[in-house]
């Protein structure tokens, strides 16, 4: 089904990414619509991702023992380090939330597409969820997040057999009557 029209809608990202207007009914607009929050959601997660690199590089040049930092005296300097790294802590657990809320349209995007198994897409989806409830947790509730990221450890291994379907056996390629 062919484009419509592109617009810019006032949703909390307006300005950022062009939304099209799909029909409603359209199962392809539908993936294409998910697919575009997918990529919205990975895309906010790599920014994030690259900004929290800074977090890890500075304790190395605030150890680095340059002329310039002897204005700083050395437990000055390791705690100032030591402050930067949690800091980098805390922005992998920002980050996850956007590592949830991408596997969460890929998930349905799996289970639409017909190309890979259901299950695949359902394990995507668990992954996410499990993403998404370790990271608000330890965010809005820091004392429960030793336990809940325990229960939700082993569901973020979800992701793991997308990975190995793929590598070792690939994904059904449409036949030419069915495109």
């Amino acid at each position: 089904m062919a484009l419509k029209k592109i617009s810019w809608k006032s949703r909390p990202v307006a300005g950022v990414v062009p939304r099209a207007n799909w029909p409603r009914s359209s199962a392809a607009g539908t993936r294409t619509r998910t697919g575009v929050r997918g990529w919205l959601f990975l895309t906010i997660g790599v920014a994030i991702g690259l900004a929290n690199l800074f977090n890890k590089i500075a304790p190395l040049i605030l150890l680095s023992g340059a002329d310039y930092l002897s204005v700083f005296t050395k437990p000055q300097l390791e705690a100032l380090a030591l402050g930067l790294l949690n800091l980098n802590s805390e922005g992998n657990t920002v980050d996850s939330v956007f590592w949830g809320l991408w596997l969460l349209p890929c998930g349905i995007l799996v289970i639409k597409s017909g190309f890979l198994p259901r299950i695949l897409g359902i394990l995507l989806m668990v992954a996410g969820f499990a993403y998404l409830t370790s990271s608000i947790t330890s965010i809005v509730l820091p004392a429960y997040s030793q336990v809940v990221s325990q229960v939700t450890m082993p569901l973020l291994f979800g992701e793991f057999p997308i990975i190995f379907w793929l590598l070792i056996k690939g994904a059904k390629v449409p036949s030419e009557g069915t495109r």
